[in-house]
Order: C-alpha cells, then sequence, then structure tokens
C-alpha cells in the first residue's frame, strides 16, 4: 500500500479524536493555554501565579471551549489590555464539573462570570458580565481589597509529581527539606508502571503526595537485590512511603488508592510533626 493510502487509513481516526476531544469540555480544560496565551485550567493558572506573583482574573463562560468567547476580543481592546496585562488569566468553562467547583468558591453559580482572586485572600465576583464597559468597571475595583475567599481544600488537582530516578539522592532531598518519602518499584518492560502511575494520580492519592519527593526504580533482574533491599520490599510492584526520621510502611502490590492515600497520610502527619519538634527545638537553642 502506497504512503497516501496510509494516511487515508489514519484520516478517520484523526476526524474521531479531533471530534471527541472539541465536544468534551472537562477535556478541552486539560491543555494548559490557548493561542492568546490565556489559562483554560485553574492548575495552569495557579502555577503560573507562584512563579510570576500577580492577581488571578477568571472569565467563568457559559459557552464551549471551541465557540467564539467575548474574553478573546477583550484581549485586543485598547482600553482593556493594560488591565488584563496586570493579572495572569484564565478561561473555565460551565460545561467543567471541576471548573463548577472551583469558581464556587468565590460565590460564583452562574456563567458568565468574572473573578478577581487577589494575592492577599480576597476576592471580587460579579455574574453577568459581557461588555467592555462592565468588565471595565469591574476591573477598577481589582485595587481595592475584596471579600475573604473560603478555599475548597477539597479541588480535584491535576496530579503532577517530579520524579527522583535514585534512592540515596530523593532520601537526601526529602530528609533536607523535612518531607515525606515514596520510592516506587516496578519491574522494567511490564505493565507495573501504568497501573501505578493511575493509582498515584488519583485525586485522594495526590492530595496526601503533592509536596512529597517522589522517587521510581525501574528494577531488572540483575539490580533487584541491590534495590529491593533497601526497604525489604518482597515482591513487584511495590510501594514504600518513608517519614524524614526514617520510619517507612511498605505496600506489596497495591491496587486500592484509599491504602495508598491512607499511608501517604501517616507519613505526611509524622514529617509534620516532625518538623513541628525540630522547629521548637531550633527556637529553643537560638534563644539561648
Amino acid at each position: 500500500m502506497s504512503n497516501s493510502g496510509h494516511a487515508d487509513l489514519h484520516w478517520p481516526r484523526m476526524l474521531i479524536g479531533l471530534v471527541f476531544l472539541f465536544s468534551c469540555p472537562s477535556c478541552a480544560t486539560m491543555h494548559a493555554s490557548n493561542q492568546d496565551g490565556w489559562a483554560t485550567d485553574y492548575d495552569t493558572a495557579e502555577s503560573r501565579i507562584a512563579n510570576n506573583p500577580k492577581p488571578l482574573f477568571i472569565y467563568y463562560s457559559d459557552t464551549l471551549p471551541t465557540a467564539h468567547n467575548p474574553s478573546v476580543d477583550w484581549e485586543k481592546d485598547p482600553v482593556l489590555k493594560p488591565w488584563l496585562e496586570k493579572f495572569v488569566c484564565c478561561r473555565l468553562y460551565r460545561q467543567s464539573a471541576f471548573d463548577r467547583r472551583y469558581v464556587a468558591q468565590f460565590g460564583i453559580s452562574r456563567a458568565p462570570s468574572v473573578i478577581i482572586a487577589r494575592l492577599d485572600g480576597s476576592h471580587h465576583a460579579q455574574e453577568g458580565v459581557r461588555t467592555v464597559d462592565q468588565l471595565t468597571q469591574f476591573l477598577e475595583k481589582s485595587d481595592c481589597p475584596g471579600q475573604a475567599t473560603v478555599m475548597d481544600p477539597h479541588i480535584v488537582r491535576r496530579a503532577r509529581y517530579d520524579w527522583v530516578d535514585n534512592v540515596a539522592t530523593a532520601r537526601r532531598m526529602a530528609q533536607e527539606s523535612g518531607k515525606p518519602l515514596l520510592v516506587v518499584y516496578v519491574r522494567r518492560f511490564s505493565q507495573d508502571w501504568g497501573r501505578m502511575n493511575k493509582l498515584l494520580k488519583h485525586h485522594m492519592v495526590f492530595r496526601q503526595l503533592r509536596d512529597a519527593v517522589m522517587c521510581r526504580i525501574d528494577v531488572s533482574g540483575w539490580s533487584r537485590d541491590v534495590h529491593i533491599s533497601e526497604f525489604g520490599v518482597l515482591t513487584l510492584p511495590s510501594i514504600a512511603i518513608e517519614s524524614p526520621d526514617g520510619r517507612h510502611e511498605i505496600l506489596q502490590q497495591p491496587t486500592n488508592y484509599e491504602a495508598v492515600a491512607a499511608s501517604a497520610a501517616k507519613m505526611h502527619l509524622m514529617a509534620q510533626r516532625l518538623n513541628r519538634d525540630n522547629g521548637v527545638t531550633e527556637n529553643i537553642q537560638a534563644s539561648q
């Protein structure tokens, strides 16, 4: 078959994929940003604020992600553009359950709406803003403190970990930072990692491990004894979770995210207590 024949076969699959992507709001919001620079998920927006502290401006849209959005015109407006450059801008969508829960923190239940989340923890929010004049009047409030924001600790976060591939290095990082250490042992060239990765990305697990030091060890036949002897792991895949003081738990061939989350929560609590005790000791030594 010719190369053009192969291309023809792939076109139906590509079209199906595109239709699925653009007809699924929750899938579309997983993209980091559109071409105009607006974040299209709150995780990306918060990450940008962490790197470049600015207030957060949210346009909560009542349209589909593929439909024309008034915020596109706002970006080009000569009056609004200087205002919007002061913010990290983010578009969220009413069709996404995750986005609905996120904007609810600011007292918003309807779309379209606009939100300014200030760096001091307060916010301004208004429903029904559509025109340039309405938005300009709203943005003028941004320099003044707004209502106190009560953040929802159960907001679902997109799980993203930074992985280390050496246990000794990871342990040193964990001890220096006072954070828990998680080590995943998987068999090289197996399906172990796919199963473990899915387990660790569950939002209940990520909530407990988002601040942990994460280490992945691919165990081959010749290195099996060396790597597994670190924690006394007997079977693969396995997860070891260690607190900064060296206490640890082993989860052999875990399949239940609740067990991983519970063990991680225990180690996280140990780390908090250890850090608090160390802080008290350091304060006493400093005062002496």
